[in-house]
Order: C-alpha cells, then sequence, then structure tokens
C-alpha cells in the first residue's frame, strides 16, 4: 500500500527494507507478508528505482532471490556486515523514500513476539540505531514498523516496548535533520574530484560542511534525465572516497550508474 501510494506520484522512489529475509514468495499467491516485494517488482507500470534490504540472513533467504536481486544491482547488507560495522548502513537509509521495518529480524530473545521468530538477528539496540538512521534522512516520507503479533494470546510487553523504542528512535531521528543545502553547491559541500583507471570521467564526491556526510554524482545520457535525474546524486560513506582514491570504482556509483543507463 505504501509503495502504490508513492506511484500515483509517477516518480521513481527508493525502498529500504530491514528484514530477515527478501519476502519474494509465489507473486500470483494471495498478498502476505512473505511475498509483499514480489508484487512490489512485478507492479506495473514500476516506480522503484532502488531497493535495500538490510540486516538480512543468507541461511533463511533463497539463493535464487538473493542472486535475482543482485542482478537487479539493489543493495544487499547481512546481519553480519551489520554487526561488524553498523555506520556503513547509514547512506543506504539516507537514499530511500520509505522503510519497511519487520521486526522479524530482530532475534526473538529481544523480541519474541514475532510472525517470524529465530535465534538470531538484531539486537534491539542495534535496530533503534538503525530506525534512527532513516529517521535522520531528509529525504524518507513514511516508514512502517510491520511483523508484530501484537494480539497474540500469549501476551508478552517485551515485543510491544520495542516497537515503542523503535518509533522513539525514528521521531528523534527526525527532530535530529540537519539541513544540508543542496549537494554541489560550493556554499554548503566541499567538492571533490577523484580519477579512476576505470571511470571515463572524475568522481565528484561532495562533503557537507555541516554534518561531514558524503554524496556522489553519477552521470546519466540526456534520454534519462528527465525520469531518474533525482538519483544522480548518492549518499555514500568515506569509505567509497577512500576506494575511489586506490583507483577503484565505488560498488554504489556503478551500480546506480547500471540502474540509469
Amino acid at each position: 500500500s505504501l509503495y502504490t501510494a508513492y506511484c500515483r506520484l509517477e516518480r521513481t522512489v527508493n525502498l529500504i527494507s530491514v528484514d530477515d529475509r527478501p519476502d519474494l514468495d509465489d507473486v500470483d499467491g494471495l498478498l502476505g507478508e512473505n511475498n509483499w516485494l514480489s508484487h512490489v517488482l512485478a507492479h506495473s507500470p514500476n516506480f522503484l528505482f532502488n531497493y535495500s534490504l538490510i540486516a538480512h540472513q543468507n541461511y533463511l533467504s533463497n539463493p535464487e532471490a538473493i542472486r535475482s536481486l543482485e542482478l537487479l544491482n539493489f543493495d544487499l547488507h547481512r546481519l553480519g556486515q551489520v554487526r561488524q560495522s553498523g555506520e556503513s548502513t547509514e547512506p543506504f537509509f539516507r537514499n530511500a523514500d520509505f522503510l519497511s521495518f519487520d521486526i522479524s529480524a530482530v532475534r526473538s530473545s529481544d523480541s519474541p513476539q514475532n510472525l517470524r521468530t529465530g535465534p538470531n538477528g538484531l539486537y534491539a539496540e542495534e535496530a533503534c540505531r538503525l530506525i534512527r538512521y532513516a529517521g535522520m534522512s531528509n529525504k524518507l516520507s513514511s516508514a512502517g514498523i510491520f511483523g508484530w503479533l501484537g494480539g497474540a494470546s500469549d501476551y508478552n510487553p517485551l515485543s510491544a516496548g520495542l516497537v515503542a523504542q523503535l518509533i522513539w528512535h525514528l521521531l528523534d531521528g527526525f527532530f535530529s535533520r540537519i539541513e544540508e543545502g543542496v549537494p554541489g553547491n560550493a556554499n554548503d559541500f566541499t567538492i571533490y574530484k577523484v580519477s579512476t583507471d576505470t571511470a571515463e570521467t572524475d568522481i565528484e564526491f561532495y562533503k557537507s560542511n555541516r554534518s561531514g556526510r558524503c554524496w556522489m554524482y553519477v552521470p546519466m545520457n540526456n534520454l534519462q534525465k528527465n525520469r531518474f535525474k533525482k538519483h544522480q546524486i548518492v549518499p555514500c560513506s568515506y569509505e567509497d572516497y577512500q576506494q575511489a582514491m586506490k583507483g577503484d570504482i565505488p560498488e554504489t556509483w556503478w551500480q546506480t550508474f547500471q540502474k540509469m543507463t
């Protein structure tokens, strides 16, 4: 329902999902918690430009589904990667128009009343940090928290407490938003141009003078400008800049470029 609301605006959007697996079951089945992403991808006309899956667990995921998402140049960030460096997910949240947060991504010891419970997953404090990143994004305009069995007969207040704290952290991020200005504006941003061995042109990085956060510019051909212009400036991390300085194209830059050509 969130996605179709954006479709009525007739402009491409970015979706980010925190989930233990991609919900890509058979699209011919009734719309539900296990196949909603299939319906989004199959929607016609399709206005989804990018999809990011955060904290998924490979052993719970269909390998063919993972491969399909990779071929579409979508962003996949496994639970272990989040655990190793949660800050590396921040640019993906900064790039999203709307968020789907399934608390099944949280381990059952921290949230026992999930639709799908499991021994592994995010800790509660990790989940709160991720959703705060979403709230801090100036681009994010809607969010949903799903997968909580609030009406279960064996009601447990622990999951209800987590949902309440997720909402609190989302709002805390919203009220911590920083007006960055327009990326590329010399008054608000420091501009770096990096030459690489494989890109035909320099890669431009924009570092905010207010927050220190970074973006990069991805070129496109004239035929795609009307549709994809808003996606030309992509949030990135300092690690992306370091990778470019070594002569390599950052993965996020390349994936975005592939989707626009």
